[in-house]
């Protein structure tokens, strides 16, 4: 039985966020946005500002007496190339910075470092150009991705440079313009440090919400391994009883056929009736499979869509039960003892019982039924296993506690059992096994060996009021 699967968390969709492609892709295009235009824009007045400044005389040479120096034709020709090539350097370090926000989340040190040098080298060579945004990005990103320390550095370090070697270049940086430029490096910063606290809240959230979704999957599946051994051990205790009964029914039956056709009819109407309360057990156990709320008293008929109650006796009937219904008739109990005598006398075996039960309402149902699969899974192995001709069942109530005694007259177990030094630990089947669980599930004790004389005894011992 596989554990149902749990629902998508309400915090899924809101911590996963945009598609990472969305997150990739958006600084690259704001800051391509932003900054190319107005790099192209500074290219084409500078060019049209050399064109403008470019005369008839322009490039002819010096000429004496005319007042003009010797070499200023060729002066203001270099500076018309040198402004030319800044905003050239420019436009490429818009684009190439913009580009490199792609693969920040994979090399966030490298990048920013590389993204904040580029724009340091281009205002070096001249305060007025295009605004890079990408160093924003390029900070925010790093930060949040693990490079805090580098970004910060990177950042005041580009900073103090411009600062103090920008006039030894010629590109002084005047007071209007250091204001301004440091107040938005603050803004970045702060920037940075919100988006990372936001960042790392999320993260935690997400965190919890897994680890609580984890513990809910491993709580069900706890829930459905413990169901699965329960449903195993239910349909072992009933078909094992059930079938051995139905076995040593069948070849009496058989031997008496000819002999004693009499006899032989009773082993038959034996095995009739056997089977038909293991059928009826059987279906009990099934129907917890079937019903979509285990514990429930209404069986939800999918035909016609309201829940009802299920018929109690449809579990002892031989009519097969209607698809959509669950048995919930409840499983055999003490009250039951009686007719499971009934069942392992017909099978050839003496059963002397001896019940002291006190008040037998003031049991729960469920110790009730761990007794009754104990006495039906001993009575079984003795019937199976044994080869004794009586057994001997005591259920006594001892103050909280119910002990169970079931000892027969046999050759005890197999060879492996009855040799062994500690009967209780040695190779326990299935059916020792499950007894052992019913007992120790309800706080109390299980104990099976040899008699000394060559017998077979189990004891078992449960509270009347289960622990918490």
């Amino acid at each position: 039985m596989t554990p149902p699967t749990l629902p998508a968390s309400p915090l899924d969709g809101r911590l996963s966020g945009p598609p990472r492609a969305v997150r990739v892709w958006v600084p690259v295009v704001v800051s391509l946005v932003v900054q190319v235009p107005i790099a192209v824009l500074l290219l084409v007045h500078q060019i049209a500002g050399s064109i403008d400044a470019d005369g008839p005389d322009r490039g002819r040479g010096p000429e004496l007496g005319n007042g003009v120096g010797p070499g200023s034709g060729l002066v203001e020709f270099e500076s018309a190339g040198s402004a030319i090539w800044v905003a050239v350097v420019a436009l490429l370090l818009a684009v190439l910075t913009a580009l490199a926000l792609a693969v920040i989340r994979r090399y966030p040190r490298t990048v920013v470092v590389a993204i904040i040098a580029a724009t340091a080298g281009e205002a070096l060579l001249s305060p007025i150009g295009p605004p890079f945004v990408s160093v924003a990005f390029a900070v925010i990103l790093a930060v949040r991705h693990g490079a805090r320390a580098w970004a910060y550095i990177a950042l005041a370090t580009a900073w103090m440079l411009v600062l103090f070697v920008g006039p030894l270049t010629g590109a002084p940086w005047s007071a209007h313009l250091v204001a301004p430029t440091t107040l938005a490096l603050l803004v970045v910063v702060g920037a940075a440090e919100f988006s990372k606290r936001r960042s790392d809240v999320r993260q935690k959230l997400h965190d919890d919400a897994l680890a609580r979704r984890r513990a809910d999957e491993a709580r069900q599946e706890a829930a459905g391994q413990q169901e699965r051994v329960r449903i195993a051990r239910e349909l072992h205790d009933v078909l094992g009883h059930s079938l051995s009964q139905i076995t040593v029914q069948a070849n009496a039956g058989l031997h008496l056929m000819d002999r004693d056709p009499a006899e032989a009819r009773r082993a038959l109407v034996n095995v009739k009736e056997t089977s038909a309360a293991a059928l009826a057990e059987v279906r009990n156990v099934l129907g917890i499979l079937r019903d979509p709320a285990p514990g429930s008293s209404a069986v939800r008929d999918h035909r016609s869509g309201p829940a009802r109650p299920h018929p109690a006796s449809e579990a002892d009937t031989d009519v097969p039960p209607e698809p959509g219904f669950a048995p919930r008739t409840p499983g055999p109990g003490l009250s039951q003892l009686d007719n499971l005598f009934d069942t392992v006398r017909a099978g050839g075996v003496a059963v002397h019982e001896s019940l002291s039960l006190g008040d037998a309402a003031t049991i729960p149902l469920g110790v009730g039924q761990s007794v009754y699969r104990i006495v039906q899974e001993s009575l079984t192995n003795v019937v199976r296993h044994s080869a004794a001709r009586s057994a001997r069942v005591r259920v006594d109530r001892e103050g909280d506690a119910l002990t169970v005694t079931v000892e027969d007259d046999g050759t005890g177990r197999t060879a492996a059992l009855s040799s062994s030094p500690d009967a209780t630990t040695a190779a326990p089947g299935n059916g020792l096994l499950g007894m052992r669980e019913r007992a120790e599930l309800l706080g109390g004790t299980f104990a099976a060996g040899p008699t000394p004389t060559g017998g077979w005894r189990v004891v078992a011992s449960v509270p009347v009021q289960v622990r918490a």
